[in-house]
C-alpha cells in the first residue's frame, strides 16, 4: 500500500509542481482579468464535467471486477454517449455562462473549453482500470505528460501574445495527450457494447456517486461562482491565483491520498474482519497532523507568500490566500470520511449531506459580497467550520465511525496548528521588503514550533507517528492484472 500511496503523491507532485511553475510564468505575461476569465471557464467545466460519465470509473472501482468484460465496454459506452452529450450541452450553454460571469464577448473561449469534455470521455474508463487495479506507477506516466504538454502549449501561445485563450487551449492538449497515453499504456481497446441489465445496475451506484461528485464541485466552486458573478473578472483572477498556493500543498494531498483510499477501503469493506471506522480515524488523524499547521502557516505568511511570488499587481491575493488556505485545511482533515462513505455505499446519504453544504456556502459568501474578495474568503472559512461538524455528525450516524477516537486523532493535528501559530504570528510585523527572509526564516519556526506542541500537548504522538506511518491505509492483496 504504501507503494501505491508513493506513486499517486509522486503523480501529484509532479503534475501540481509544474502546474505551479506554469501560473508563476504566465503570471509574468497575463494579468488578473485573464485568470479571471479562465477561472470563470474552468467552473463552468468542473461543474458539468463530473456528470459526464454518470459514475461510472466509481462504479468499477466499486465493483472490484477483474479483467475486461462486457460491464467494462457498457461503462465506456454510456461513458462516452454522455461524454457527447454534455459537450454539446456545455456548447449550448456557453452564451449564458459568459453572461453570467459578464464576459459576454468570450462566449467562444467557453464553447472552444467544452471539448475538453469529450476528451475527457474518451480516457475516463481507462484511467478508471487502472485506478481499480491500483496500478498508479503506470497511471503517473499520462497525469506527467499532461501537465507537461499544457505548460508547454500555454506558455508558449501566452508568448505569442494570446491572454486567456493559450490556458484553455493548453487545457485542450494536456487533455488531448492524457487520454492517449491511457489508451496507450492500459491496451483496453473500447468496444461499443450496451446491456440494459448491466448499465441499470452500473448506474445504481454510480449515478448516485455522480451526482455526489457533482454536488461536492458546485460546493468548492461556490465563491468562484459569487466572486465572478457579483465582483467581476478581475476580482475572481486575483482569487483564482490566490487558491493555488493552498490548492497545491493542502486539497490536492487530500485528492491524492483519495484515490488510494477509496479503492483500498472498497476492499476492506469486502472482508469480515475489515474495520472501515478504524482505519478511516487513522487516516483523519494522520491528515489533520500535516493540514492543519500547514493551513495556519500558510494563513499567517499569506502576504510574504503572493508578494515573493507573484507581481505586484496581484498584492491584493495576500489576505485571501490567508482566508482559502484555512478552508482547504479543513477541508483536507475531512476527506476520508467522504471515501469511507462511499466506500460504505452510503453515497445516497453523503449526497444529501452535501446539497446542504451548497446553500449553506453560497448565502455566506453572498452576505459577505459586499467586503470584496476577502470577505466572501472568510465567509467561506465559516461556512466550511459549520460543515465539518454536520459532517463528523454523518460519519458518526451513517458510517459507524466513533467520534471519541476520531477527536482523540485529531488532538496532535490541532497541538501542531497551535504551535506554528505561536512561532510565526511574529511574523507578521516583519517589513515587505523582508519577505524572501522571512518565509526562509518560516520553515525551521514553524517545525520547530509544531514538534514541540506536539510533545507537550499530544505526548507519544511521535512514537506512534514512527510505528503507525507505515499502516496508515488499510493493507490489501495485491490486485490481478487486467487482461
Amino acid at each position: 500500500m504504501k507503494r501505491h500511496l508513493l506513486f499517486a503523491t509522486l503523480a501529484v507532485v509532479l503534475s501540481r509542481a509544474m502546474g505551479l511553475v506554469t501560473l508563476l510564468v504566465l503570471a509574468q505575461m497575463l494579468v488578473p482579468a485573464d485568470f479571471g476569465v479562465v477561472a470563470a471557464v474552468v467552473t463552468f467545466l468542473a461543474l458539468i464535467q463530473l456528470s459526464s460519465d454518470l459514475g461510472m470509473q466509481a462504479t468499477l472501482v466499486y465493483e472490484q471486477e477483474r479483467g475486461v468484460t462486457d460491464r467494462v465496454h457498457t461503462a465506456f459506452t454510456v461513458n462516452l454517449v454522455l461524454a457527447v452529450a454534455v459537450t454539446a450541452l456545455g456548447v449550448l450553454l456557453a452564451p449564458a455562462m459568459a453572461a453570467f460571469f459578464h464576459v459576454p464577448d468570450r462566449v467562444d473561449l467557453f464553447r472552444l473549453a467544452s471539448l475538453n469534455l469529450l476528451l475527457f470521455g474518451l480516457g475516463n474508463v481507462h484511467d478508471g482500470l487502472l485506478l481499480r487495479e491500483m496500478r498508479f506507477d503506470r497511471r503517473i506516466r499520462p497525469q506527467v505528460a499532461q501537465s507537461l504538454t499544457q505548460a508547454i502549449v500555454a506558455i508558449a501561445l501566452a508568448a505569442a501574445g494570446l491572454g486567456a485563450e493559450a490556458v484553455v487551449l493548453g487545457s485542450l492538449a494536456g487533455t488531448a495527450v492524457w487520454a492517449a497515453v491511457l489508451w496507450s499504456l492500459t491496451g483496453y481497446r473500447p468496444r461499443v457494447v450496451w446491456r440494459p441489465a448491466i448499465a441499470r445496475s452500473m448506474i445504481g451506484y454510480g449515478g448516485a456517486a455522480s451526482a455526489l461528485e457533482v454536488v461536492s464541485v458546485v460546493a468548492s466552486r461556490s465563491d468562484a461562482l459569487v466572486i465572478g458573478r457579483v465582483l467581476g473578472d478581475g476580482a475572481l483572477g486575483l482569487y483564482a491565483v490566490a487558491f493555488r498556493v493552498p490548492e497545491m500543498v493542502l486539497s490536492n494531498v487530500a485528492w491524492t491520498l483519495s484515490v488510494v483510499a477509496f479503492p483500498a477501503l472498497s476492499r476492506l469493506r469486502r472482508h469480515a474482519d475489515g474495520d472501515l471506522s478504524a482505519a478511516t480515524g487513522r487516516m483523519v488523524g494522520w491528515l489533520a497532523l500535516y493540514a492543519l499547521p500547514m493551513a495556519v502557516g500558510l494563513a499567517v505568511l499569506g502576504q510574504p507568500i503572493v508578494d515573493l511570488l507573484f507581481p505586484e499587481r496581484f498584492a491584493a491575493a495576500g489576505p485571501v490566500l490567508s482566508a482559502v488556505a484555512l478552508t482547504a485545511g479543513l477541508n483536507t482533515v475531512i476527506f476520508p470520511l467522504g471515501d469511507a462513505g462511499k466506500a460504505s455505499g452510503k453515497q445516497g446519504t453523503l449526497l444529501l449531506l452535501n446539497v446542504v453544504h451548497v446553500p449553506l456556502m453560497v448565502a455566506a459568501m453572498v452576505l459577505a459580497a459586499d467586503a470584496g474578495i476577502v470577505g466572501v474568503a472568510w465567509a467561506g472559512v465559516g461556512a466550511t467550520a459549520v460543515f465539518v461538524l454536520l459532517f463528523l455528525f454523518w460519519a458518526q450516524r451513517s458510517v459507524g465511525l466513533r467520534l471519541g477516537p476520531v477527536l482523540r486523532e485529531l488532538r496532535p493535528g490541532v497541538a501542531a496548528a497551535v504551535g506554528v501559530l505561536l512561532t510565526l504570528g511574529p511574523l507578521r510585523l516583519a517589513p515587505v521588503e523582508h519577505g524572501a527572509a522571512v518565509l526562509l526564516a518560516a520553515v525551521p519556526l514553524a517545525v520547530l514550533g509544531a514538534v514541540v506542541a506536539v510533545v507537550l500537548l499530544a505526548p507519544g504522538t511521535l512514537r506512534r507517528l514512527g510505528a503507525e506511518l507505515p499502516a496508515l491505509l488499510p493493507r490489501s492483496p495485491r490486485p490481478a492484472e487486467s487482461r
